[in-house]
């Protein structure tokens, strides 16, 4: 049985483990909503994982929104959780798979809030190089309508969430949100448990920003923290460690193969994930994929041509 297949079994929490039988499915899309406790549920499926806590007086408060393309289902496994709207939406970073949905809780009345990088890209064209492709800017109502550079709370039903700008690292946007009482810290993409991450180096992020961001999260969260990833199943601090570590091993390798002045090709032949690959290497994508956006970001950063652009489906 693959790991997929255990994840539609039971997702592992820090405190235990939460039977799927409690979670609501939209079956046309297989979007998922599973409850982490009395007030908190986490919603699979819609493109990223997103976070939702609901409290009586404060309606539901949603971390990120998903694909687009996923809006019917969010909105069903929502609607069956509480009856209530959800009034304040956070988002993580500007990546379509985090805020494709943006729009219909904003024209829905929702608070929109996010880092102000993440609403100067949400709001112009954007033009990512791995891969090739356009994004184009949100419609007003689906824009963050309260931002901040550093850091901000609020409290929503009987709990305080507090969140934060991290240095650039998936990109220059990415805020980790943690609500105090529960202890749960959503990292959004600077968190991918057992999959390699995608790392948008045309949106100021790096493998090195991942790596330090990684250690700061270390440094907030206690063993008993669970932890949700922006990809990959609920996790608890020892995943996080095994993917600062991970993500430290191969850029170590990488870097030294860059520094002997070998190609791609022959960085990728020497496999530097191979001991990771098992592991890492089922989901977005492969070892050798991942090696090619690494040396792709990195010769970016230094001003040297990027290798064949790829037509892969990462946001």
């Amino acid at each position: 049985m693959n790991r997929r297949q255990v994840f539609g079994q039971f997702i592992g929490i820090a405190t235990g483990v939460v039977a799927l039988r409690r979670s609501t499915i939209y079956g046309q899309t297989g979007v998922r909503l599973t409850p982490l406790n009395d007030d908190l549920a986490v919603v699979t499926g819609a493109g990223a994982n997103l976070l939702v806590h609901r409290a009586n007086d404060d309606g539901l408060l949603l971390i990120d929104s998903g694909l687009a393309r996923e809006n019917d289902g969010v909105h069903f496994v929502l609607k069956n959780y509480s009856t209530a709207p959800v009034g304040v939406l956070i988002n993580t970073h500007w990546h379509p798979r985090h805020t494709g949905g943006n729009a219909n809780f904003g024209s829905g009345g929702a608070e929109i809030i996010a880092h102000i990088n993440c609403l100067k890209r949400l709001s112009t064209t954007q033009q990512l190089t791995f891969p090739d492709r356009i994004v184009e800017p949100l419609p007003p109502e689906g824009l963050p309508k309260r931002t901040f550079v550093d850091r901000g709370e609020l409290r929503h039903g009987n709990d305080v969430v507090r969140y934060m700008h991290l240095p650039p690292a998936h990109t220059d946007g990415d805020i980790v949100v943690r609500l105090a009482n529960a202890n749960v810290y959503h990292c959004g993409d600077l968190f991918w448990n057992r999959l390699y991450p995608y790392i948008d180096y045309g949106s100021g992020g790096s493998i090195e920003g991942m790596i330090a961001n990684a250690a700061r999260i270390l440094g907030e969260v206690d063993a008993r923290t669970s932890l949700i990833p922006g990809h990959g199943t609920v996790a608890i601090k020892a995943e996080l460690q095994a993917f600062h570590d991970m993500l430290a091993d191969v850029n170590e390798k990488v870097d030294a193969l860059l520094q002997q002045g070998k190609p791609l090709g022959r960085i990728q032949a020497s496999r530097p994930t191979a001991r990771y690959d098992e592991v890492w290497g089922d989901g977005r994508f492969s070892g050798s994929e991942f090696v090619q956006m690494l040396y792709s970001g990195k010769r970016r950063q230094v001003g040297g041509k990027e290798p064949l652009k790829t037509s892969w489906q990462i946001l």
